[in-house]
């Protein structure tokens, strides 16, 4: 991907899309930080007690920072940090395909109880007081994944 490529989308797309989604940050005031490739505020994936998370890595420094060139990378670790890995991977080859070029997606707020059928077509994420849908451009767009349960909030 060319250097000033923003990304903020993949965040977005990434907690609306994957089950066990979560952002990896530093906190650099700590007197042990953890240290991690890449930065602060990464994609990651946590389940069965493994952790993986997405970082990007320089492959190729232009004389101008968009003729710079760089790839996002995986690091994984515990039993299923490799598979937790290939769905990241995953997820960010579908970003670049459908979304990178696209921005920000159509989004309906519809209220906590709304049943799944009467939702429309697209990713929910559930919020204590309300259900979001995403209609990310790509992929099925007439698929009704489970729905995502944002943190702090609780789905009865």
């Amino acid at each position: 991907m060319p250097g000033m490529c923003p990304f903020d989308t993949l965040q977005v797309y990434a907690a609306t899309t994957l089950p066990d989604h979560c952002r990896l940050t530093t906190d650099r005031s700590s007197r042990t930080p953890l240290v991690v490739t890449g930065g602060e505020h990464l994609p990651a994936l946590v389940a069965d007690g493994s952790l993986a998370y997405l970082t990007t890595v320089q492959l190729h420094k232009g004389e101008t920072p968009p003729e710079s060139r760089w790839e996002f990378y995986a690091h994984a670790y515990g039993p299923a940090g490799p598979a937790l890995a290939d769905r990241l991977i995953d997820c960010a080859q579908q970003w670049d395909r459908h979304v990178r070029h696209t921005g920000y997606p159509p989004m309906t707020a519809h209220p906590a109880g709304t049943p799944d059928q009467d939702l429309p077509a697209g990713h929910v994420l559930d919020k204590a007081a309300s259900r979001l849908v995403f209609q990310w451009p790509g992929g099925s767009a007439d698929a009704r994944p489970a729905a995502l349960t944002a943190a702090g909030s609780t789905r009865e």
